[in-house]
């Protein structure tokens, strides 16, 4: 499979990257998008099934599109949900509205470039001749690209402790995600809650929540980012904050030189750009990024 950009990814930084280039590249383009996440582009911040998570961005500031700033408010409007442009939505609205948005621009195929999207997971990568790189993705298939966009965001941190040596009594009672709200159910209405006292030495509790916030987006929690470094492909910041970019969002690799034909968006630029995880950030350095890569099309 060969394609004139790859997107890795499956959170906003890669939906926003996919729409800009939906907009911005001929028809004559085709774009993959290669991510495992159950529902792309809503990532972990958007899948969320709780209407109380609310948005923690006003809703007049969270339009995808940089040059129409009330389209979240539009469609909110639309969909019955009329909201004050400094209000918070909830999160769950915000990746209806991504996917909305998407499919969109999806349905004229007539006028915009082809989009495949692949449910795997990006393991490695070699640079290729002329100009191309060759992913090899966890399903065994390989993709080719002459443009990259890595959009592979942040995680859940991990708990401090060792899951794996609990009972499996124990396991049961962890809560890794707490956004999926299936856990819930099984809570009682008189289950121990830790609150946290400082003079605690042994804690006795029914249930576990993994309340740690994101990961930092280092190299440490991909695949790909590891064998990409040390092939010499990317390198780490000093501050383990991500990955080490250009002013226009370009891969620097190992060896100093600037790689053109491979970006990163989103939270992986943060030693770069440091406030680059809310959306008004993101969706500007996505359309950059697509812009310059369709304007290749016409050279």
């Amino acid at each position: 499979m060969s394609y004139d950009l790859a997107v890795v990814g499956a959170g906003f930084s890669a939906i926003a990257v996919t729409i800009n280039a939906l907009l911005k590249l001929p028809p004559s383009g085709r774009v993959a998008v290669v991510g495992d996440d159950p529902g792309f582009g809503r990532g972990a911040a958007y899948r969320t099934e709780f209407y109380v998570h609310r948005l923690n961005v006003p809703a007049a500031r969270m339009s995808v599109f940089a040059d129409r700033p009330d389209d979240f408010l539009d469609w909110l409007k639309q969909k019955g949900r009329d909201l004050p442009g400094d209000d918070f939505a909830s999160r769950n609205d915000y990746g209806l509205y991504l996917r909305d948005r998407l499919a969109d621009l999806l349905r004229d195929r007539s006028h915009r470039a082809k989009v495949d999207f692949i449910k795997a997971k990006a393991m490695a990568c070699v640079e290729m001749y002329p100009g191309a790189v060759v992913f090899h993705l966890n399903n065994t298939d390989m993709l080719a690209a002459k443009n990259v966009v890595l959009c592979l965001g942040v995680g859940n941190a991990r708990l401090p402790l060792s899951v794996a040596a609990l009972s499996p009594i124990a396991k049961s009672r962890i809560v890794e995600n707490p956004w999926r709200l299936a856990w819930l159910k099984g809570v009682g209405a008189h289950d121990r809650v830790l609150r946290g006292s400082q003079n605690t030495r042994a804690l006795h509790v029914d249930w576990i929540v993994n309340s740690t916030g994101m990961e930092r987006a280092g190299i440490g929690h991909s695949p790909l980012l590891e064998e990409m470094r040390r092939l010499g492909l990317v390198q780490q910041d000093p501050l383990g904050l991500g990955i080490v970019v250009d002013h226009r969002s370009r891969i620097i690799k190992a060896n100093g030189t600037v790689d053109d034909r491979i970006y990163a968006v989103g939270a992986l630029t943060a030693s770069r750009f440091w406030e680059i995880t809310a959306v008004p950030d993101i969706r500007r350095q996505a359309a950059e990024v697509a812009g310059e890569i369709a304007a290749r099309f016409s050279t």
